[in-house]
């Protein structure tokens, strides 16, 4: 491998030229060390590093710019696969799910602040010499977030999150769809910058207070330290912040052996992988952030705290937000507040004739929906499934062993169904003689042989605002009174 000096030298003319491939559309600083370049293309591309030092190392000087280009480029199967994913993510159901997300990330991330200080009180016994959290981080704090200017967390989340503004990759020439993809991740991305500001500031006047609370200080010294840990927040807080604000809008790289598995998969077979699960990392931080918060989900977090991959303050923290949540929602269902999805075709027959409808929040100022809300969704829905198994197991009509399974399959279904993960599903249905547990008979599968499941795909290359607009204009029609226009 070159010199330090010369590797610097060489990825210094490409910096504009290096940025992750076209789905992500933020470029990534190459630091200039061979070792985070092989890192770099394993991460972004998939692509295989083993040899590539060797490579570098046989190329001379003048020529390794060039070299790196070609090994960082996207490839045509790269940039058609974005291209499909920007279509994808044109229905504008699919923005306002990723608003609601955000917005229930921030939610749910309010939600477990209190159980992350109720659980480092308890693990510290009490003890404020031990104790890393304070319960004064509950307070808004607005006074001090006023303090830090867009501009200044943009620049902290540039450093510490490696999050940097426009996508510039001048050595490709982009056609006019792939213009159009930049635009639809670009609007995605600025959705998502406006919550990951809004963590960052509460990220870092949370740790401020927490270390002036440590500090033992309080009055005038607690603000004026308050003040000074905001205008100049220490590495520890930045790096908490950058956490915080990729963890709660599902831009994170997970930390998960299964993970990195599923995603070697994905990149050792790019076109049936690529087809059938066209977005992994949100798809699997969100369905992460679900399930660490349900019953079942409490016996994974187990596994990670033995693994040393969770400390025992998250365990403690997500084991009391999940107690509460289970608590809330059983006694809903009991009223009649909340109801869950019937898999019994019998018993959804009956329920539909009652007119109770699926998924469904009751209020005295009306019913909704709660079936895409995720990850709400999911863990409204284990709740309600762990509850009514619960009932059955202690009446007899289950024992525990199918009891748990069926809130398991139940609990994969939903998410499936409510992310990009159906291909997935889609291609389990192309088996012969497949059947899953919720009774879809033939006639209901999306797709019943390949010829199905290549129109679909095909189809899917069509950008969804189409067919957004095509149903809207369709349900306006078939709405309308008669004669209506026709005068």
């Amino acid at each position: 491998v070159r010199s330090m000096q010369e590797i610097q030298a060489a990825t210094s003319t490409i910096i504009a030229e290096s940025g992750r491939t076209l789905g992500a559309n933020r470029i990534k600083t190459l630091q200039g060390d061979a070792l985070l370049i092989q890192k770099y293309i394993k991460d972004n591309q998939g692509k295989d590093p083993s040899g590539i030092a060797d490579f570098l190392g046989s190329v001379s000087p003048k020529d390794l710019p060039d070299a790196i280009k070609k090994l960082t480029m996207p490839s045509w199967l790269d940039r058609i696969m974005t291209v499909r994913q920007a279509a994808l993510l044109t229905d504008p159901r699919t923005t306002e799910r990723n608003l609601l997300g955000n917005i229930l990330g921030v939610g749910l991330r309010a939600a477990q602040k209190p159980f992350d200080i109720i659980a480092d009180k308890i693990i510290s016994g009490f003890n404020k010499t031990e104790s890393t959290r304070s319960f004064s981080e509950l307070l808004p704090g607005n006074k001090y977030k006023k303090m830090l200017a867009k501009k200044e967390i943009d620049q902290y989340l540039e450093k510490y999150a490696n999050e940097s503004g426009k996508f510039d990759n001048t050595a490709l020439k982009k056609t006019f769809i792939e213009k159009g993809a930049d635009k639809v991740f670009q609007f995605l991305e600025f959705q998502d910058k406006i919550f990951k500001r809004m963590i960052a500031k509460d990220s870092i006047v949370s740790s401020a207070r927490a270390q002036a609370a440590k500090e033992k200080l309080t009055g005038e010294a607690y603000k004026l330290r308050m003040e000074e840990l905001v205008k100049n927040p220490t590495d520890d807080m930045l790096l908490n912040m950058a956490n915080e604000a990729t963890k709660w809008t599902y831009q994170n790289k997970p930390n998960s052996r299964v993970y990195d598995t599923v995603a070697g998969i994905r990149n050792k077979i790019p076109v049936v992988g690529k087809l059938a699960v066209p977005f992994l990392r949100t798809v699997w931080n969100l369905g992460s952030m679900a399930i660490e918060r349900t019953v079942p989900g409490q016996a994974l977090n187990l596994y990670k705290l033995t693994q040393g991959k969770i400390s025992s303050r998250q365990a403690l923290s997500s084991l009391l937000l999940t107690a509460a949540i289970q608590g809330v929602i059983s006694m809903a269902v009991e009223s009649g507040g909340v109801t869950g999805t019937e898999r019994d075709p019998k018993k959804r027959a009956i329920r539909e004739a009652e007119g109770i409808k699926d998924d469904v929040v009751n209020t005295p100022f009306g019913s909704f929906s709660y079936k895409n809300l995720e990850p709400v969704s999911s863990i409204i829905g284990t709740a309600v499934d762990v509850h009514k198994t619960a009932k059955n197991v202690f009446s007899g009509e289950k024992d525990v062993v199918s009891g748990a399974g069926s809130v398991g399959f139940s609990m994969a279904d939903r998410f499936v169904n409510n992310s990009f993960l159906r291909g997935i599903k889609d291609l389990l249905d192309l088996a012969p003689g497949y059947q899953d547990f919720s009774g879809r008979n033939a006639e209901e599968r999306s797709v019943n042989n390949l010829g199905d499941y290549g129109k679909q795909q095909l189809a899917s290359f069509y950008p969804r605002a189409f067919n957004w607009i095509e149903e809207i204009t369709n349900e306006a029609k078939t709405q309308r009174p008669e004669g209506f226009l026709e005068n």
